[in-house]
This record gives structure tokens, sequence and C-alpha cells, in this order.
């Protein structure tokens, strides 16, 4: 009884003692609204005023919530508005931004139905949990990263050498005091270099870049910090004393750019170390020559690929020394008469010959991309295609135990292979030369009597391997009939995969067998016949014609009643008006969105050329001169897009299906040397962020009461990515403390 009665001390001490290190409580939100009220706000105050310590002690999560008027999107956002203004009222307050994180949740969590308005109140509400930090220093699962500590004469310039290769040199008399004071002596350096995943996650360093328009991020070439101090004080660089460093990056990569950490804790792009992709390919798509126009594309593209052109051409017309005009030959148009047509067409006969040189020219180049992209479908077909073989195991007592191995990068079906062998009671199925040979297909057919056959396929020949038996102490095998059903739904997801590469193989090839036909009715490789019907087709007066239809959408109302004719002459009128509205254009939203995923595709195109690059680049360890004139962090890193990435509504759960509550998550992807953050910022958090299914992925997940957790890439492959609206659950593993970096490696 006195044990029990202890028991219930302890847990009662312990239970104080969290309610004292964590408040959570709602607020309330009337329809469709984020503004909050007056007696709401009153109730966030009460609950800071209790709080028994300085208000940069505690972190806040704040997560927004909606009732279901109005569709998933839109309660989205306002669910986020929610929780920014709760946000502004904490910071209003006196808390520090940086210990404030954002989530929105849409109405995908209600506390009560949504069927009456009593419920909806209920559930238009702003989550509020406040955290106390804790005292130790910070830390991931035990581990921190040490710094490198050197000692300098400042007197003198000093080289230091770093482990990684990296060169350092301090010229003499560098520092000053925080009062500008020069300093004297011995100085203190600290360095420290940020090169895998691991050491981005013990740093908390963000890895992401805002250029003002869109957020990126960072696939990273080297990180590094350096700090100074005299006697224990913090010391400065003098003005005009910078510190070189020659840096050794961790791979070469295309357009990689120097940064800075700012006292924002943002990231400011200081200069430009390569603007040339080693690998080919159209990483950046900015900096074009204004004047290169597609005439093709003028009146032979959908709108979204033709707007480029559209725009170019409307520039190039409106320049002072072009005229739409006499471009369209309107003079001749209304001055002579039909009769003086011919000896019209003589005297633009060489500007004729200029536009079919233009178009040929476009049509090489529209070649050679389709080429590329051609090679790299190929590449994926290849790299796609299911390869099987027969691994034996053991061969005793008439009875052989074998196992089936499945090659392919994107392997869906691979983790039950792994994890199932077979055994069959009659060998001589197999012939010796079968162990050897790789497979094509691999159909699994369950028997009446609890045995299976194999059937495995070439464009050839076929092996039946009959009456096996699944064997497994990985996986339960209750129900191996539906197990075996699913590994061959995933091989025809294979096959349908690999049936849309070759469609759209074909697509880029027939538009090269297109563009090869109309360069050989240009050239005269072709009959005159058909090289003068296709001069006739792409003529000035056809490709204004074209700019003009596909202008009307940012005409204004007066401009859409002109004719043809009028609105060529009200276009030279009003050059300036034109070349403003042309030079500021902006594409449709659909179309901004429908480029995004073109170029999240033709990332994935020159992967296999990147690869290659990074090898080569690894094995010459390049070097980076790099000079800064502040102490701090910095880093050599390309910014990078999710290759064709999907949003995913999250929820998450222990080992114990407790529900956590993230402050942040980190998501680790295959394709970057980096990790991508979701903490509120861009509209994206634990809640509901973004991943690419094409990548190995790892999440980890950290809660206001300093635990941290992860969600391993194994269990992420097994997410669908099917449906409108995607939902997981998210159940993860606790990380306790480790002993090594070498085991947070493993574990990532």
């Amino acid at each position: 009884m006195r044990k029990l009665y202890s028991t219930i001390i302890v847990l009662l001490f312990v239970s104080i003692a969290i309610a004292q290190n964590k408040k959570e409580f709602q607020v309330k939100f009337e329809t469709a609204s984020h503004l909050i009220l007056e007696n709401e706000s009153q109730k966030i105050l009460d609950k800071i005023a209790s709080l028994s310590r300085s208000k940069d002690n505690y972190y806040v999560q704040i997560i927004g919530h909606t009732d279901n008027i109005g569709n998933l999107d839109y309660n989205y956002t306002l669910s986020n508005e929610r929780a920014k203004s709760v946000a502004d009222f904490f910071i209003a307050n006196g808390f520090l931004e940086k210990d404030i994180y954002l989530s929105g949740k849409s109405f995908l969590n209600p506390i009560s139905e949504n069927k009456s308005e009593k419920g909806k109140a209920k559930n238009r509400r702003v989550t509020i949990i406040i955290s106390q930090k804790k005292e130790q220093e910070i830390c991931f699962a035990g581990l921190k990263l040490k710094e490198q500590t050197y000692t300098i004469d400042n007197s003198k310039t000093e080289i230091l050498d770093y482990k990684s290769g990296t060169k350092i040199t301090i010229p003499e008399n560098s520092f000053m005091d925080k009062n500008g004071n020069a300093v004297t002596g011995t100085v203190s350096i600290k360095y420290l270099e940020y090169r895998e995943p691991k050491d981005y996650v013990l740093a908390n360093i963000p890895m992401d870049f805002h250029d003002g328009k869109e957020n990126f991020h960072f696939n990273s070439g080297g990180m590094f910090k350096i700090n100074a101090t005299k006697d224990g004080e913090e010391v400065f660089l003098k003005n005009g004393k910078n510190i070189n460093l020659d840096f050794k990056i961790t791979e070469e990569l295309p357009n990689l750019n120097f940064y800075q950490l700012d006292s924002k804790n943002k990231w400011v792009e200081l200069s430009k170390l390569n603007t040339t992709s080693n690998f080919g390919g159209d990483d950046v798509i900015e900096g074009e020559d204004i004047f290169t126009i597609n005439y093709y594309n003028l009146c032979n593209s959908t709108s979204c690929d033709s707007f480029k052109d559209i725009r170019n051409f409307g520039i190039k017309n409106s320049e002072t020394e072009n005229s739409l005009s006499k471009f369209y030959n309107l003079s001749a148009e209304k001055l002579k008469p039909k009769t003086e047509e011919k000896a019209t067409n003589a005297a633009t006969e060489k500007e004729k010959r200029f536009r079919k040189e233009e178009l040929i020219d476009s049509y090489k180049k529209g070649i050679q991309n389709n080429l590329v992209r051609i090679e790299a479908f190929k590449n994926r077909i290849t790299a796609e295609t299911p390869k099987y073989s027969l691994k034996k195991i053991a061969d005793e007592n008439s009875e052989l135990l074998f196992n089936i191995n499945f090659e392919v990068i994107t392997n869906v079906q691979n983790l039950n292979f792994k994890k199932i062998n077979w055994s069959t009671n009659n060998p001589s199925q197999i012939a010796e030369t079968n162990w050897n040979k790789k497979w094509n297909s691999c159909i699994i057919t369950a028997n009446e009597n609890e045995t299976f056959t194999i059937v495995l396929k070439d464009s050839v020949n076929e092996l039946s391997i009959n009456a096996n038996k699944m064997i497994s102490d990985k996986i339960n095998l209750n129900k191996p009939a539906l197990l075996s059903e699913k590994m061959n739904k995933a091989f025809e997801l294979q096959l349908k995969k690999i049936r849309k590469y070759e469609k759209i193989n074909e697509k880029y090839a027939k538009r090269n067998r297109d563009f090869e036909k109309k360069i050989a009715d240009l050239t005269g490789n072709s009959n005159q016949k058909k090289q003068t019907d296709s001069i006739k087709i792409y003529t000035n007066k056809n490709f204004v014609k074209c700019f003009w239809e596909n202008s009307k959408s940012y005409m204004t109302a007066d401009e859409q009643n002109l004719t043809l004719i009028n609105w060529i002459t009200y276009f030279d009128n009003n050059k300036s008006l034109m070349n403003q509205r042309y030079r500021t254009l902006q594409n449709s939203l659909d179309c901004i969105e429908l480029f995004k995923k073109r170029e999240e595709a033709n990332r994935l195109v020159y992967e296999n050329q990147r690869q290659s690059a990074v090898a080569t680049s690894k094995a010459n360890q390049l070097t980076r001169s790099l000079s800064i004139s502040n102490l701090g962090i910095y880093n050599c890193d390309q910014i990078q897009r999710l290759q064709n990435p999907v949003e995913i509504f999250a929820e998450y759960k222990d080992e114990n299906e407790k529900e956590i509550k993230p402050l942040f998550i980190y998501l680790l992807d295959s394709k970057f040397n980096g990790i991508i953050k979701y903490d509120g910022y861009n509209n994206y958090n634990p809640y509901r962020f973004a991943f690419s299914p094409s990548s190995k992925n790892t999440l980890l997940a950290f809660d206001g009461n300093g635990d941290s957790y992860i969600f391993e890439s194994e269990k992420f492959k097994l997410i669908t990515t099917s449906g409108t609206v995607l939902k997981h659950t998210f159940g993860m593993k606790k990380i306790e403390n480790l002993a090594t970096e070498v085991e947070l490696k493993n574990l990532l």
C-alpha cells in the first residue's frame, strides 16, 4: 500500500512539473474571420501573465483550425491566417519571433461535429502550446558538433589547415573589440564545417533561400562557421581586413553561389561561384536574349508555350528602331493595288530569306532539345525496366530454398521480395543456367493447396516454378495470397510507368520528325511545291496576326474592338506604352504551374549527367577561393527545387499511439545534400508539407518537450500518393541518446 501511495505521489509530482513547463489552451474565432476577438485576447494575456520566467525562455506553438464551410484549400489558408494573427499578438507582447512556430490544419482536425452551429463554433479555433525551453545546451539526441579551435598571434599573418583540406588565411592585425579598439596578442579562432545531412541536422541552420519571388531549398556544396574571441570576449574583423579561404567544396555543382547568414537568420547572396552548368541543362532560365523569338511558337504552340515569344515579339517591335507596321508591310497593304503585289514580294524576298533562316534555326534548336529529352527518357525506361534474378539459398534433402532479387531504381516491389524466401520440393524445375539469368517480369499465382506458381519471362523465354511455399520471419503471412496479389499489382504499376515514358518518348520523336520535314521543305530537300507552301504559311503577316490574336487577353477593352490593321497603327503610335506592357507581362498562374512541373521533370532528365559530374568532382575535390569581411556562417550552395513534389496533410503518433505535436520537422531528400525544414514559413508546416515520391525520404520531428522522432525511409516508400487529397498518419520512432555521429549518420 505504501509503495502504491509513493508511486501516486511521484506521478503527481511529474504531472505538476509537466504542467508548469507547458501550457495549452485555445482561442475561438468568428466564421470566416482571422481577427482575434477582445475577450479572446484577454484569455491569451492571462496565460502570458501566468508564466514564471522571461518570455525568451519559451517556445510558442500555434495551430490554426476551421469548420468545414468552404473547400480544403480555402480553409487551409484561413487556418494559417488565424495562426499568424495569434503569432503577431505574441510578438507584440514580447515573445521572440524565432521561437514561434505556426501551423494550419484546415478542417482536418475537428474537436466537434460540424453538423451544428455550436459544433462549428468549437472547431473555429487556434490551439496554443507554450513550452518552457530546457536549461541544457542545445544538442540533438545527445550529440553536438565540435568546433576546431586555433590560437593565433594577431601580429602575424596566419594560415590554418582544416581536416577537410580547407586553408584559412588570416592577415596580421585583423581584429578589434566591440568598441572598435585594436586587439593585441593571441586570439582564439573557432572554425567548423558542415558537409553532409547529419551536420545540418546537428547545426539547426536554415537550408532554404527566398529570392523575393520564390522559396528554394539548398543543395549544399559545403557550409562553414568562423568566430573569434580574445580572453573569452567576442572580437570582430577590422574594415579592410578580409579572411581568405581555399574552401574544399563537397562536390562540383552547377550554378553554385556563395551566401552569408545574416542577423535575421536569413541567407544573403554574396557572389556567384560558377554560373554555368557542368552537365548541360537549363537550371537557370533568367538572362535570356530578349530578341530570341521562336516564330513557329507564335502560331503553332499552346498559349503557355508561346508566351515567351509573344512577350519578346512585343518588346522587339516596340523598340524605337523597330516597327510593327514595317514587319507587317502595312504601307503596301494600304497604298498599293493588288496588281503591284508581285513587286512588293520581290522587295521583301531578302526579308523572307532571313525569316526562313530564323525558322530553320528554331527547328534545329527544337530538335536538339528534343534529342536530350529522348535520351533522358530512354535512360528512364532502362532504369525502370524490372530485372528479376533467382538466388539459391539452400539445396538440401530434396528441398530447394531460394530468393527472387528485384533490380530497379524505383523498387515498388523490392521490399517484399527482399523479405520473402521460397521453397520447392522439386529443385529440378530450375536449371543451373537459370540462376544467373535476368528476367523482365515475375507473376506470382496462388494455388488452392496454399502453394504458389512463379512465372518468370523475358522477351524470348519463360520459366515456370510450381508448388512453391512462401517463407518469411519478417512479414506476417496470414494472408499470403493477398501479399502475392499486391506484388503483382506493383509490377503492373511499374509497367504502366514504362509505357508512359515510352509514350512521351515517342511524342518527342514525332516532333523531331515533323521538324526535320519542315527543315527539308525550307531548304529545298523536299519537292518545290512543298517548299513554296511552307514559306507561304510563315509570312510576316501571319506572324503579326498570330501576335495580335494571342495579345488580346492583355489589351484594354477599346483595343480589343480594333481591327488588326487599326491595332497595328495603334501599337506603333504608342510604343512606350507597349514596351512597358510587354516587358512587365505576367504569364497565367496555370502556365506558371505548368512550367514549374516541366522544370522539375527537366531536373530528372539531367540527373544521370549530374551524378557523373559529381563523381568526377569528388575525385578532384575542387577548391573555391573565398573572401569574407565579417565573421559568421557562410555556405557554397546551389538553389534547388523538389522533383515532382506532392503535398501531404500529416498527423503524428509515437510508438504508443500517443499524438505528437511537432514544433517543426526536417525532411531529408536523397537528391539534396541538405535538409528541408517545415516550421510554418512560406505556408508549409509539419501538418502540411511537400515531398518528392521519386526520392528516398527520411522525416525527423521535434516537439516542445525537446524530444525528437524519426520516420524511416523504408516506411516512406509505402505511402500511397494517389487521390485528390493526400493524408497520412506518421508512426514515429523516438530517438534516444546516440553515442557517436556515425550512429546518427546510419540512422538517417
